[in-house]
């Protein structure tokens, strides 16, 4: 069976930034960890606004929300240098089956 799914210019960008991300780490597939980096890449990235909004509604401190949108990246940059590289890095990378469902 065949779907039909259409994406945003959104979408498609933060799947081409997580191309790019892959490819620039040395890995040959995007995994949903580089399109978290991308989801928090900068503070009006949509993964940061959700932070934010989830954080403005338990605290009224806006320097302890940057503390965990930095945490977050932080994570997700370990997490990327974590995983196995591909030497020499590849040319292109491919959307990852993760990515793909």
């Amino acid at each position: 069976m065949t779907e039909n799914r259409t994406m945003t210019d959104a979408t498609t960008t933060a799947l081409e930034k997580s191309l790019t991300i892959a490819r620039d780490n040395g890995h040959s597939l995007a995994e949903p960890i580089h399109l978290a980096a991308v989801l928090f890449e900068a503070d009006d990235a949509i993964g940061a606004r959700v932070v934010a909004k989830s954080t403005a509604a338990s605290t009224s401190s806006s320097e302890e929300l940057l503390v965990d949108v930095r945490q977050i990246r932080q994570a997700i940059q370990r997490a990327i240098l974590n995983r196995p590289t591909q030497s020499p890095p590849p040319h292109e990378a491919s959307i990852g089956s993760m990515l793909q469902k």
